[in-house]
């Protein structure tokens, strides 16, 4: 599942970012700051932020074993009211709009409640993975009940289900986010079910009106994992890539690692780097001497926030690249 962030902008190219000299200084740290605390709750992380940074989404664990699902606003934690075993915030939009997949349903939460997003005819569930920024269209994939022959969907505003193509060849889609203009970005499989492997994979994307195309790759398994403004993001022989898919060009390469997030400024974050924008590659700061504890960062903003959990101090944070 993942985890997210206007047509009228034109794309940011990024850099091709070349290998650091031995002599060169080190890349300067995006610094870490914690999130304000949740009462009530521990094991809290952030999972989610919407592009403006006003509203940032994770969960923590209550004394009962529930997770519940937290909103910052500006800062200030709230909990929104929805718990379970496996309740996930999935993503925000500056609306304040969230999306929200539990053990038993995936939801929308908006205006102060939340409503349940159907799973489509004929499949068994269904897995959230963003929400776009401009028209509340969410998206994710449906399933039959093994978790197989997934096909991409997209919900409407008012929470009507869309199912996407998956082309001939290939039997699995998971669709991992979607533009403000409604292209949707993931990947698309040919899968051995029987042994539990993967034949073929192609990163794709569906455009507005349904159809998929294929991505330029250089690799056997490439995939795309996020689109702001006609670029998107993702991973191809072992390489953090972009997509320019106005012109259908060859991906460019960005740096080694696996690119999950892109903001609209076309700021990457892969792994636990962040490529900025004339700037290059700066790592994100961990509070563990030893790095074992390890970060899960989880979203960039438009002002080059990232937002996710520190391992070491086990809580939710922010770092600031800006």
């Amino acid at each position: 599942m993942h985890q997210r962030a206007g047509l009228a902008l034109l794309a940011l190219a990024l850099p091709l970012l070349a290998p650091q000299l031995a002599h060169a200084a080190p890349a300067e740290k995006c610094l870490q700051h914690p999130l304000t605390a949740v009462p009530g709750l521990t094991s809290v992380g952030a999972s989610g932020a919407a592009p403006a940074g006003r509203f940032v989404v994770g969960t923590g664990e209550r004394t009962d074993g529930q997770r519940s699902v937290v909103r910052w606003h500006d800062g200030v934690p709230t909990q929104l009211g929805v718990t379970g075993d496996w309740a996930l915030a999935i993503d925000a939009s500056d609306d304040g709009q969230i999306l929200i997949t539990t053990n038993a349903a995936n939801l929308r939460y908006r205006d102060g409640s939340a409503e349940q997003l159907p799973t489509p005819a004929g499949y068994a569930d269904a897995r959230l993975s963003a929400i776009d920024n401009a028209h509340g269209l969410a998206v994710g994939y449906a399933t039959d009940a093994n978790g197989q022959n997934g096909h991409g969907v997209v919900w409407s505003a008012t929470n009507q289900p869309r199912v996407l193509p998956v082309p001939a060849g290939f039997n699995h889609a998971i669709a991992n986010d979607i533009d403000d203009d409604g292209t949707v970005v993931g990947i698309i499989q040919d899968w051995d079910w029987e042994n539990a492997g993967v034949r073929a994979q192609e990163a794709v994307i569906w455009r507005p009106d349904g159809t998929v195309a294929l991505l330029p790759k250089s690799g056997s398994y490439p995939e795309a994992a996020a689109v702001r403004n006609g670029i998107a993001v993702g991973t191809d022989a072992g390489q953090a890539v972009r997509w320019d898919l106005t012109t259908g060009a060859p991906a460019t390469p960005i740096a080694p690692g696996k690119a999950t997030a892109l903001n609209d400024r076309g700021d990457v974050l892969i792994d636990t780097n962040a490529a900025i924008t004339g700037q290059g590659l700066r790592p994100l700061e961990q509070k563990d001497p030893g790095g074992a504890s390890g970060i899960a960062p989880a979203a960039i903003t438009n002002t080059r926030q990232l937002y996710g959990t520190d391992g070491y101090t086990n809580q939710p944070v922010r770092w600031n690249c800006s």
